[in-house]
């Protein structure tokens, strides 16, 4: 690809913005077509179920061919397409809809479209994700301390989840954004090593879920947090392994068990049980 077909690439997204009325920007090594300009910018279409990943994008496809292919299926609230320090494309994008029907509608018509001969796309709904986990914290803090401390690195937090209390060596918790570009962002600030919180070195990773929990769950100290579980285990498995300790010898009471992806969350009748699990489970192995 040669400088000259970028710069065209460019001369024509420009044009055709033009022409349909959207806005055109550049910035964080995307180039971003949208939304109309006589959309109300303080009316933010939510990200979830209204946007699809586009990947296998051909090094020579920009979006002049894209958007009018993606337009088919309804019109485009935002395109965001993925560009390397030298202006090629990186072979993937996204496009976020007016609504969740037309990003359905676009990864039935367009998945394994033939863009090029033999040269299929992959569209899928985007799994956008808008939490981080925050561990390694104190375990005596509140929630609003979490928030605070963390905002002073960070923008476009909206929530949070604190997980402490006197029965855990360390707290931990999630933080929510407002988008996903604002969590890739934290996420990029918290490089390890970069930033302290509380006078301490935090792990930060993606949150694995979507799911929401609320006030009384996170203040139950009859719950346990797992992670680094094998993705073949179950939640049977999971029920069966932390209701017994000492070779069988006592038993304790599991209400429930919630795995999401490679952590779960172990509901145990009361504090006492919890905490006897905690104590005897911090040197076992699951299935090796």
């Amino acid at each position: 690809m040669t400088q000259n077909s970028i710069d065209q690439s460019k001369d024509l997204l420009i044009s055709l913005a033009k022409n349909l009325n959207y806005r055109v920007a550049q910035e964080n090594g995307q180039r971003i077509f949208g939304p109309p300009l006589d959309w109300n910018e303080e009316s933010v279409i939510s990200e979830k179920g209204t946007e699809i990943f586009i990947g296998r994008i051909p090094c020579d496809c920009f979006e002049n061919e894209l958007i009018p292919l993606f337009e088919k299926p309804g019109r485009i609230y935002k395109m965001r397409l993925m560009i390397d320090f030298c202006g090629k494309n990186r072979g993937y994008g996204f496009v976020q809809y007016f609504n969740k029907e037309d990003a359905q509608r676009a990864v039935k018509m367009l998945n394994r479209f033939e863009i090029r001969k033999r040269w299929p796309i992959g569209v899928m709904l985007s799994r956008n994700n808008n939490r981080l986990f925050f561990g390694n914290l104190p375990n005596n803090i509140t929630k609003q301390e979490m928030i605070d401390e963390v905002a002073k690195h960070t923008s476009g937090i909206i929530n949070a989840i604190y997980y402490g209390g006197p029965n855990r060596t360390n707290g931990f918790g999630f933080v929510e954004y407002e988008n996903h570009k604002m969590t890739a962002l934290a996420r990029r600030k918290f490089f390890p090593g970069s930033i302290l919180l509380f006078d301490r070195q935090p792990k930060v990773d993606w949150a694995k879920s979507e799911e929401e929990f609320d006030d009384d769950f996170v203040s139950n100290n009859s719950v346990l947090y797992v992670r680094f579980i094998k993705l073949d285990i179950t939640e049977k498995h999971l029920m069966e392994f932390f209701s017994r300790i000492h070779d069988g010898q006592i038993l304790l009471n599991v209400n429930r068990v919630k795995k999401i992806r490679n952590f779960a969350f172990i509901h145990y009748e009361n504090p006492k049980d919890a905490q006897m699990a905690y104590d005897y489970f911090q040197s076992k192995f699951l299935h090796n």
